[in-house]
């Protein structure tokens, strides 16, 4: 089920070091080419997301970046409005310790953060975004030349993940 029609197009860049992270919202989709994609977001220069070995909480943004280089991870950017985070990501996530496989994903702490608490998963999330016209710029890093949006996939999907991870 396609939920999105996005009024922004990607921007491709060679490297995130292009993109000013001080003082602005950003969503990032890792992961953007695979099913499930993981999400987390960035406050400033800090990275959070949630994850099913624990969290990451105010991680420095460079040290993402590094690793999603080294790896070469497609990485989708969405700059999100300042005025779309609802509280300090920093007390959002305090409230998670790790994903739970039919209970918790990675979505969890970004519906509290972006008040859109009927969102279950990525897409909803991203329409839901671009309803209240809070997405500025969606920037892509590493993707695969034929990538155009992320794949269409379903909750399930998510914690059949979850569930692999859960057993690793």
């Amino acid at each position: 089920m396609e939920v999105l029609k996005f009024e922004h197009s990607i921007s491709r860049i060679d490297t995130p070091k292009s993109l000013t992270f001080e003082g602005k919202t950003f969503l990032w989709v890792i992961h953007a080419d695979k099913i499930p994609p993981h999400i987390g977001v960035s406050y400033g220069n800090a990275f959070f997301s949630l994850k099913a070995n624990g969290k990451d909480e105010a991680l420095p943004i460079e040290k993402i970046l590094r690793v999603l280089n080294r790896k070469k991870v497609a990485t989708l950017f969405y700059e999100v409005d300042n005025s779309a985070i609802l509280e300090n990501p920093q007390v959002v996530f305090s409230r998670y310790e790790k994903t739970i496989p039919e209970e918790v994903t990675c979505l969890n702490p970004l519906k509290f953060l972006f008040d859109s608490p009927s969102s279950t998963w990525i897409k909803e999330l991203l329409a839901d975004l671009e309803y209240r016209k809070v997405v500025h710029n969606v920037f892509g890093w590493q993707l695969p030349v034929d990538f155009v949006q992320i794949p269409d996939y379903s909750p399930r999907d998510i914690h059949q993940r979850l569930k692999q991870l859960k057993n690793v």
